[in-house]
C-alpha cells in the first residue's frame, strides 16, 4: 500500500467525518483524507511489527489511480530506492518464495513526486 493512497482512505473516512464529506476543496479534502490515512498506517505497522511472520511494502507515492494499488498495470513506481529497492518485485519475489519477513517503509517523501512511471501507465494518466 502506499502512503498516500487516496482511493482507500477516501472508502475508509469520507463517510465517517463530515469535514472531509463536506470540504468542498478536493486538495484540502485529500489533505485531510492523507493525514487520516498516514496517523493509521503510523500506529497500524508497529502492530504488524510484533507478528513474527507479516510482510508489509510501504512506498510513499505514485503518479497513478491516485497512489492505489501497488501491482495494478505493471510495478514502475513502487520501489524505495532509499532502500536499494528499485520496484515491489523483490518484496513479491520474496514473499512467494516464503523468505525472511520484509518490512519497506519509504522515508523519502520527495522523489516519488517526480519518479519515472512505465510508458503504458503515462498513457493511461493521460487517459483516465
Amino acid at each position: 500500500m502506499f502512503q498516500t493512497d487516496g482511493i482507500f482512505s477516501g472508502f475508509s473516512y469520507t463517510d465517517f467525518f463530515s469535514d472531509i464529506a463536506n470540504e468542498p476543496d478536493p486538495d484540502v479534502r485529500a489533505q485531510k483524507l492523507n493525514a487520516l490515512w498516514r496517523t493509521d498506517l503510523a500506529n497500524w505497522l508497529p502492530l504488524l511489527d510484533a507478528t513474527p511472520n507479516i510482510d508489509y511494502h510501504v512506498p510513499f507515492y505514485r503518479d497513478f489511480n491516485d497512489s492505489h494499488c501497488l501491482t495494478i498495470v505493471d510495478f514502475s513506481g513502487t520501489g524505495i530506492q532509499e532502500q536499494g529497492i528499485a520496484d515491489i518485485a523483490p518484496f513479491v519475489d520474496n514473499l512467494l518464495d516464503r523468505g525472511p519477513t520484509m518490512r519497506n517503509v519509504e522515508a523519502d517523501q520527495v522523489s516519488d513526486l517526480t519518479q519515472w512511471l512505465s510508458p503504458i501507465l503515462r498513457l493511461l494518466n493521460r487517459l483516465l
